[in-house]
């Protein structure tokens, strides 16, 4: 991969990891709406780090938020009337793997 691409590409994940942080760190402030914008950032970061390969960024730190949306998965199935993200997955075929569109099963395990 090119040094310039991978740059850009390093630059997309940092504003998306920005982005979710700010979401994960506020989620029970938000609206249904702006919880169902959580979720391309999300998908965006997977993106990212599948194209980037072995991109070792702050992975930890995506650990940690994503371990805090797994924890607060009730109040986003609650808030964001979740129909729309099982309808959106199943149209769009999201896979297992991009667990966050999943979260009514991790209420359910």
């Amino acid at each position: 991969m090119e040094e310039q691409i991978f740059n850009e590409l390093v630059r997309e994940f940092e504003v998306c990891l920005s982005c979710y942080r700010k979401m994960v760190d506020n989620i029970t402030k938000l609206s249904g709406l702006q919880i169902a914008t959580l979720m391309p950032y999300r998908d965006g970061i997977a993106w990212i780090l599948e194209t980037l390969g072995g991109y070792e960024g702050p992975l930890y730190e995506l650990a940690e938020l994503d371990q805090r949306l797994k924890e607060n998965s009730k109040y986003v199935l609650d808030s964001a009337g979740w129909s729309w993200a099982e309808d959106y997955r199943d149209s769009e075929n999201i896979p297992r793997s991009h667990w966050w569109w999943y979260l009514e099963e991790l209420e359910s395990a």
